[in-house]
């Protein structure tokens, strides 16, 4: 309720900006959607609203332009689709059999490489083919029998700040 409060008493004066620092941060996913539906709102009125997250996934629902600061500089800005374009073409995929769907993902055609996620259960995937991963994932599951629990594109905005930040970080120790 604090966090819709602060929100609330930015907008009384219906400002034309609006400089908001992790707006659904500690909020419940009710919470969090409530903002995130006011914030687009502000921005269908016509409002610059600027806002500083960590939750970039979250920030993928409501912005149009995303700047990247790292260590104090700014590594990159631009629209939220052109930042994302420069990052490969990756999937998230989780399956009833992880390490031996990565073996016969790595052995695919249109699959560059292959590798278990360290978070948590699944595969991250690269693909040089979009359609022809999307062809053939169905038909490697099923003649494995391997069954599918999820899968999602993982070209997002947090893909593309950690490549990012990683070359950033090259170029700093190079």
């Amino acid at each position: 309720m604090e966090r819709r409060l602060g929100l609330a008493q930015a907008m009384v004066h219906d400002p034309d900006l609006l400089i908001l620092d992790e707006p659904t941060a500690e909020l419940d996913p009710q919470g969090r959607a409530a903002i995130i539906d006011a914030l687009e709102n502000l921005t269908d009125e016509g409002k610059t609203v600027f806002v500083s997250s960590h939750v970039l996934a979250e920030l993928e629902q409501f912005v149009e332009a995303v700047t990247v600061i790292d260590d104090g500089r700014v590594v990159t800005s631009g629209p939220l689709e052109e930042i994302r374009s420069g990052v490969e073409e990756t999937y998230l995929v989780d399956s009833t059999d992880d390490e031996r769907l990565g073996g016969l993902l790595a052995e695919s055609g249109p699959v560059e490489r292959v590798e278990t996620r360290e978070e948590d259960d699944g595969l991250v995937v690269w693909a040089d083919d979009r359609d022809a991963f999307a062809a053939e994932l169905p038909t490697v599951l099923s003649d494995a029998g391997i069954g599918l629990r999820s899968l999602r594109g993982g070209n997002g905005l947090e893909e593309a700040f950690l490549e990012m930040i990683g070359e950033e970080e090259a170029d700093r120790d190079a």
